[in-house]
């Protein structure tokens, strides 16, 4: 996504306020916002794009990790992860 180098700080926020908000758990539930990834390799995946990320100078704002909450399959739902590259 591209922003405004004017709008950043503010994007940044409103964008950090949204995850926090964001329910995990079983993709099924239509309350649910972020359900499993679908297996292990797809993790491994996800993961490699964060540190690719960080390798290329992205600044990460926060960190996904695994979170194993009730209803979540085999513990492989993924907190969001958000850069910031310049």
């Amino acid at each position: 996504m591209v922003v405004e180098r004017s709008a950043v700080a503010e994007f940044t926020e409103r964008l950090l306020a949204r995850v926090q908000r964001l329910r995990l758990g079983d993709g099924l539930d239509p309350a649910t916002d972020v359900g499993p990834i679908i297996n292990q390799r797809q993790l491994h995946r996800i993961h490699g794009y964060t540190e690719a990320g960080q390798q290329e100078a992205a600044r990460l704002l926060d960190r996904a990790g695994r979170s194993p909450p009730d209803g979540a399959r085999g513990g492989r739902t993924l907190l969001p992860s958000h850069a910031l590259h310049r």
